[in-house]
């Protein structure tokens, strides 16, 4: 059955709820066990056992007024659905009374969220809400209320846990020894925490490697440099919604302009490394390649030392330093392990669908959006290998790495065959072997197209 839920809620001090309760005579009480095997911020499943009855309820909206259906089960669907639960089940006595007209259920909460109250009256329309009179009877006994407030609701208290007293302390550990550092995983910590951790530990290799890369000028770590950005870079989008709008998106800006500026050396260095056997047939486009090569590692050095990235480092680390402004949905204070499972899942089908659908011919934009998501996929399971609803996902993930280098030597290709081109119009150079390695590169990217097809298939 459907119907509108337009309610008032209130926060009790528990020991004047129980008080009041012993006050009064005319109730009725209702022994209600219930856990939710949904939720989002505007939906929510649960399963109830109201006294011997068994009730399915789906909530959609939130506030005030929200929708809501439910129907009756039996005892072995409950146990069922209740196995699937997110959190922890609730357990609470309602007590029902009428007073002043109005009728009143108020919550006892008992186990887990022991000496929380809450008192509740429903409305038959908006009307009736409008010109609503809290008795002053209940007046003394009521905190404030919490109609609006998403953090009290049953669903929220169900499903979520508190944020981390010890989240400094870890930055410290991280900080004084990132690659000995191993975070044990606890299942009750929240998807905001534990995703903090992460990021600051990624955060902490971003600035060891950009330190020790002006320092010795090496590859290698401009290369684990790039990795590390680009664990930050997924992560907060793979877990956007849970952030302030505007910051993700500020943070989001500034850590694309740091990849744009340090990736164009990367694909210069990739071609080199294949023209280098044959650099004799193509010396001048070689030679211009290593100048272009030295440009490039001389900006990327200048741009590590200037106020815009300076910058960005330090909105990255304000960002992981604060508490609660940035976070501003309840979605965020689930279980990590709920929420990185929901996130791989959906992710391995969204990958699964698009390579089902690919061809020949599609662009090289389709192709990279694929391998985009392949990597993003990867990531997620680098820091969820725990889940335990993705083993067979989890087990493959040596084979995404496969087909993540598949996708990413046909764009290398791409780009080889772009750089050339421009480099054939600027410079006007027409020589016979440049028309020849541009066909060895279209070849070559044609052939790497049918492998993906292949190999894609095979392994989703």
């Amino acid at each position: 059955m459907k119907h509108l839920e337009i309610e008032n809620k209130y926060l009790l001090s528990y020991e004047k709820a129980v008080n009041f309760i012993n006050s009064i005579k005319n109730y009725k009480v209702d022994k209600i066990e219930q856990a939710y095997f949904a939720y989002t911020p505007k939906y929510t499943k649960r399963v109830r056992k109201l006294n011997n009855k068994y009730i399915l309820t789906v909530k959609k909206g939130n506030g005030i007024i929200r929708e809501e259906s439910e129907k009756r089960i039996n005892k072995k669907i409950y146990k069922k659905l209740i196995k699937r639960k997110i959190g922890k089940i609730i357990k609470k006595n309602r007590y029902r009374f009428e007073l002043d007209r109005y009728r009143f259920e108020l919550d006892i909460f008992k186990s887990n969220l022991k000496k929380l109250a809450f008192l509740e009256i429903e409305f038959q329309d908006k009307k009736e809400l409008k010109n609503f009179i809290l008795p002053d009877t209940l007046k003394n006994i009521i905190i404030k209320d919490v109609s609006e407030d998403m953090h009290y609701t049953n669903a929220f208290l169900a499903v979520s846990y508190p944020m981390t007293k010890e989240i400094d302390k870890i930055y410290k550990k991280i900080k004084s020894d990132p690659f000995n550092y191993k975070f044990k995983f606890k299942k009750k910590i929240n998807i905001y925490d534990y995703l903090r951790i992460r990021l600051y530990c990624y955060f902490i290799f971003v600035k060891y490697y950009t330190k020790k890369f002006l320092k010795d000028e090496n590859d290698e770590d401009l290369h684990q440099f790039r990795v590390n950005i680009r664990k930050i870079r997924s992560l907060l989008w793979s877990f956007r919604e849970i952030f302030d709008t505007d910051i993700y998106q500020k943070l989001s800006i500034s850590l694309n302009s740091i990849a744009v500026k340090t990736n164009q050396k990367r694909d210069i260095d990739v071609f080199l490394e294949f023209l280098d056997t044959y650099k004799q047939d193509y010396k001048k486009f070689y030679n211009y390649l290593k100048y272009k090569q030295l440009v490039q590692k001389k900006e990327i050095e200048i741009f590590f030392t200037s106020k815009e990235f300076k910058k960005a480092l330090f909105d990255i680390k304000f960002f992981l330093k604060c508490k609660k402004e940035f976070y501003t949905n309840t979605f965020g204070y689930m279980p990590a392990l709920v929420i990185g499972d929901m996130k791989i899942k959906k992710l391995y089908k969204e990958i699964k669908c698009s390579i089902k659908k690919l061809s020949l011919s599609d662009s090289v934009k389709k192709y990279h959006k694929i391998r985009i998501k392949i990597k993003k996929l990867r990531y997620l399971l680098e820091i969820f290998p725990f889940s335990k609803h993705n083993k067979e996902i989890i087990n493959k993930r040596y084979l995404y790495k496969k087909l993540q280098d598949s996708f990413g030597t046909l764009n290398d290709i791409y780009n080889q065959i772009t750089i050339l081109k421009e480099y054939i119009v600027i410079q006007g150079d027409s020589h016979k072997n440049l028309a020849l390695l541009q066909t060895i590169l279209e070849n070559r990217f044609q052939k790497n197209k049918t492998v993906i097809i292949e190999k894609s298939s095979f392994n989703f």
